[in-house]
């Protein structure tokens, strides 16, 4: 059997499940997050919260989750939306999006501007891991009970792929 894809690709089934956003921010997002903490892989945590930040971006955003932002307007929109993000929104010559995000998920390097520690915030240049992951964490509960809303004809239920 072949069934259509979220994506628009198709997919023999064998076991396949449906994963809301619901489910994808709990067991994909968060849970991975933790995880990688607890084990103390950091630069691979690092990489999975500036990849889900622009994820949440995306939840509270009107256009599609397949839209390609190349901008970073989803990355930059969970910063602003999401309170315990703010603070990474800096009146510097330091953008988190760029020295950050865009650093680490195209080539596993922060830029120079800015250095990671597994710790505290020192910002703005110095972005502590366990301060980055709980704020991240408390955006997506904020997500998850609706204290930041889902985009336009968005809802947490939604199917966002199929996993098997």
């Amino acid at each position: 059997m072949v069934t259509k894809m979220a994506t628009g690709s198709t997919q023999t089934i064998k076991e396949q499940k449906e994963v809301s956003v619901k489910q994808y921010i709990e067991k994909y997002i968060m849970a991975s997050v933790e995880d990688l903490v607890e084990r103390e892989q950091h630069l691979p945590a690092f990489l999975m919260i500036s990849c889900g930040i622009e994820f949440l971006g995306k939840c509270i955003g009107s256009k599609p989750f397949g839209d390609r932002d190349y901008q970073g307007g989803n990355f930059k929109n969970a910063l602003a939306s999401f309170s315990s993000l703010n603070k990474y929104i800096l009146n510097c010559s330091i953008d988190i999006y760029t020295n950050l995000r865009c650093g680490i998920v195209h080539s596993l390097l922060p830029d120079n501007n800015i250095m990671l520690v597994e710790g505290k915030n020192n910002l703005p240049n110095v972005i502590g891991l366990k301060d980055l992951k709980d704020d991240f964490i408390t955006a997506c509960n904020d997500l998850l009970t609706d204290v930041c809303h889902m985009g336009d004809n968005k809802s947490l239920n939604d199917t966002i792929c199929y996993i098997s």
